[in-house]
């Protein structure tokens, strides 16, 4: 009887000790699956960043294009000028044309 105690008590212990290491190995791949967790977080912020730096170029872009715009522009008003001073040239030449005859 006492034998058969120690070999229940024996049997006992090794499942225990069974139990501890599945225990132990559901730990580990908590801890993998916590780590995985985390890249998936660190990936999601990483997408945020690219993101918002894609808007910043396109912002960029919208800018430097409104800068060309601009340019254009002033170019227009710089071309409109000189047509003005030739038009007013050729008009002081008919007056001076006219108070010659």
């Amino acid at each position: 009887l006492v034998l058969e105690l120690v070999r229940e008590l024996e049997l006992f212990e090794l499942v225990l000790e069974q139990e501890l290491l599945l225990l132990e190995l559901k730990l580990a791949v908590l801890l993998v699956l916590e780590q995985e967790l985390l890249l998936v977080r660190e990936l999601e912020l990483f997408e945020l960043v690219l993101e918002q730096e894609l808007e910043l170029l396109l912002l960029e872009l919208e800018l430097f294009e409104l800068v060309l715009e601009l340019e254009l522009l002033l170019l227009e008003l710089e071309l409109f000028e000189l047509v003005l001073e030739q038009e007013l040239l050729v008009l002081e030449l008919k007056l001076a044309v006219l108070l010659v005859l």
